[in-house]
């Protein structure tokens, strides 16, 4: 992974370096990059105050509802997200909210990264 040692922000490191090299999380370059992508999608809703569902990542992404909920194990997996039943918007059945929710080891960074600033 040497192009990331040019990243000056600590918590983007630890979280490229674990999504893009994890043992546990099966999957070929191509899911993993997407790992990412779905990561960052997720944190920037959260961040605009969006509430973040399987539809809303469909829709944004334009990968099928498998493919998100695919993604969506695996992050949850590697302890980066956190999946939770909410009422469906059109108000009938349930829908799984996607929250950040980052490992013990990466509060450190987080600490470090705005420090930094």
């Amino acid at each position: 992974m040497q192009a990331t040692n040019q990243i000056k922000s600590p918590l983007t490191w630890v979280l490229l370096e674990r999504m893009l090299t994890d043992p546990v999380i099966k999957g070929t370059g191509n899911m993993r990059v997407q790992y990412v992508g779905i990561f960052v999608i997720i944190a920037e809703a959260q961040r605009r105050n969006f509430v973040v569902t399987t539809q809303f990542l469909v829709d944004v992404t334009h990968i099928d509802k498998t493919g998100i909920r695919n993604a969506t194990k695996a992050l949850e997996a590697m302890s980066f997200i956190k999946r939770k039943k909410i009422l469906a918007k059109h108000g009938r059945g349930r829908a799984w909210q996607y929250v950040i929710d980052l490992p013990e080891d990466m509060h450190k960074a987080v600490l470090d990264e705005f420090l930094l600033k």
